[in-house]
């Protein structure tokens, strides 16, 4: 019996953690489950004694043990005792890493905890595949809005420096400055539906946007996680992109008890590095690393845009649209909506009188108004 036992223990197989309760912070109770799992995994690999025995050939023994005897008999020799050892010792290593983090989240709710879960198991990240790939994306962005060539350039350098490190990507802090109307947070949209990347909207001239940028500390009514950090979490990406409208007009506003909250202070938190890498989200009330989100920020007037913000920014100067770039606009735009000749030619007549009529320049909302009202008339029945 020794021999088959002695053949039988040459295959030592690494354990791994399996089946272990997410809540379970006992070493013994950690040690005891892979103890058992070590043994189950092995048994399973050991054939039945009745065919090791017809297979080697050699004589039944005297005292023959059923196949079931076997096994109980067995299960004590499969983890030798520096296994147990090493077993325990990882256990315990186990068993001190969950406490530590049930104690940095003991605060929250199960449900909190059950969505923060997958998020703090480790995130999804935006690559560009390689450099080639970068110039598609930057070319489509640029056939789309070839005004804001200024902007699609510096992206696309980011882009192939990203792609040349096989970083994720993570675009450097950008105001884009211009008139109104030009498009800037739709090409904001654009590139981050090309790349496939989660994006959000925030609106820094309303009162409060400080709140909704950083989130407000548990105890308030209307208590809640910043749109950032909701929008990494929801879609489990860390590297999403945030766009921030007006920058130019971001306030300060003043809670109940008076005290002033500046959406400048709270979105320097965001932008420096050396906040942003553990940043500590006021209303769950542990760190988080924001530091991959890419902000592209758009401003009429960079002048009223706070010192500290614009330090940390670059600052891309855009001009407003020509004559013929809005008409170039138009035809993209009714080619895409599929709207007959016809009423692409009525859309450009009526885009040529407006001025006129308006006393002012038309504008991409204009454009975009005007082709809804084409697409609409043209798809009314025909009366008799």
């Amino acid at each position: 019996m020794e021999s088959f036992l002695a053949i039988l223990m040459v295959e030592i197989m690494k354990f791994r953690v399996t089946n272990i309760a997410s809540s379970e912070t006992n070493p013994t109770e950690i040690s005891n489950h892979l103890w058992q799992f070590l043994v189950d995994l092995r048994m399973k690999r050991i054939p039945p004694l009745s065919r090791l025995l017809a297979s080697s050939g050699l004589p039944l023994p005297d005292d023959y043990l059923t196949d079931e005897e076997f096994y109980d008999d067995l299960a004590i020799y499969v983890v030798t005792d520096a296994e147990g050892r090493k077993i325990r010792r990882r256990a315990e290593k186990l068993a001190k890493l969950r406490t530590a983090a049930s104690s940095a989240v003991g605060h929250l709710k199960k449900e909190e905890i059950d969505r923060l879960r997958p998020f703090m198991r480790g995130v999804r990240m935006i690559y560009v595949e390689n450099e080639h790939r970068a110039d598609e994306i930057t070319a489509e962005l640029h056939e789309h809005a070839p005004w804001m060539a200024p902007a699609t350039e510096y992206v696309w350098q980011s882009l192939r420096r990203s792609a040349a490190r096989g970083e994720p990507v993570c675009i450097p802090p950008i105001i884009l400055n211009g008139p109104a109307g030009i498009g800037k947070s739709t090409w904001a949209r654009k590139l981050a539906t090309i790349l496939r990347a989660p994006c959000a909207d925030l609106d820094a001239s309303k009162g409060g946007a400080g709140y909704s940028l950083v989130g407000l500390e548990r105890g308030w009514s209307t208590a809640q996680a910043g749109r950032p950090l909701e929008t990494m979490i929801a879609a489990n990406v860390g590297n999403p992109i945030m766009i921030v409208d007006e920058i130019c007009k971001a306030k300060r506003s003043l809670n109940a008890e008076g005290n002033s909250y500046s959406f400048a202070d709270s979105l320097l938190s965001l932008l420096e590095p050396a906040t942003s890498t553990a940043w500590e989200c006021p209303y769950y009330r542990i760190p988080f690393n924001m530091s991959q989100i890419s902000w592209l920020m758009t401003a009429n007037d960079v002048h009223q845009v706070s010192g500290t913000i614009l330090s940390r920014c670059q600052v891309l100067e855009l001009r407003d649209l020509t004559h013929q770039q809005i008409h170039d606009h138009l035809d993209r735009e009714a080619k895409r909506m599929k709207l007959s000749r016809l009423a692409t030619d009525i859309a450009h007549e009526v885009l040529d009188a407006s001025p006129a009529l308006l006393k002012r320049k038309m504008s991409l909302r204009d454009v975009g108004r005007l082709l809804n009202r084409a697409d609409a008339l043209e798809m009314r029945p025909t009366l008799h």
